[in-house]
């Protein structure tokens, strides 16, 4: 009798770590499901926040320079807005876009200190 208890609790763990395996590889795939929407999400959320920044930097460097305390406010913040671009440029998991994302960054920032302090002091 105490063979069979023994087997028949040795069956009964089996099944029960089969339909653990199963819920865990459910599990897996759900995560990798939203892992792969969320580094999508993320991609898609620096564009649109590349695209912004880069319109509100140049609002701030055109339109509005002879306001100077506005458009210095807007400047500042173009410039976080672009740092947050880059942040979630990162989150996307993708080493095309992440370059690309710090190129344009690189490049706004040169431009944007060649605009406000070195043009500045030529004129």
């Amino acid at each position: 009798m105490d063979n069979l208890q023994k087997a028949v609790t040795s069956t009964q763990c089996n099944e029960e770590m089969a339909k653990l395996r199963q819920e865990v590889s459910k599990q897996e795939v759900s995560i990798k499901q939203y892992e792969n929407s969320f580094q999508l999400y993320s991609r898609n959320v620096s564009i649109i926040a590349s695209i912004f920044s880069i319109v509100i930097l140049v609002v701030s460097l055109t339109f509005l320079k002879n306001l100077r305390l506005l458009s210095d406010g807007l400047l500042l913040g173009g410039l976080f807005t672009q740092v947050y671009s880059v942040i979630r440029g990162f989150m996307s998991e993708d080493n095309k876009y992440r370059f690309i994302v710090v190129t344009i960054g690189l490049i706004i920032s040169l431009v944007i200190g060649y605009i406000k302090f070195i043009k500045k002091e030529k004129e």
